[in-house]
């Protein structure tokens, strides 16, 4: 490999951690997002006698959240392994 074509693979794999770098973040968002939903539904819960009967439970589809979860594992899987291969071409992040 040439020193240009290994210039190169540096770039494109340090453009891929931080594209999944960003995913990561964004999905953490989501989910800090929906543990606050969650919370607010457990206070609710605890708190019956005076709650509002009518809540919104859009965030509770199990399909959704299984998905985040799925998203989260791949990407901090993704993130880790081109963390790794930039380690090894010399790249300190």
């Amino acid at each position: 490999m040439t020193p240009d074509e290994q210039l190169l693979a540096k770039g494109r794999t340090l453009q891929n951690y931080i594209d999944a770098k960003s995913k990561l973040a964004a999905l953490t968002g989501e989910a800090q997002r929906l543990i606050v939903n969650l919370q607010s539904l457990a206070s609710h819960i605890d708190h019956y006698e005076s709650s509002p009967v009518n809540l919104n439970l859009v965030f509770m589809n199990p399909e959704k959240v299984q998905k985040l979860i799925v998203d989260l594992q791949q990407t901090a899987r993704e993130k880790a392994q081109l963390e790794e291969q930039l380690k090894s071409m010399g790249v300190d992040l």
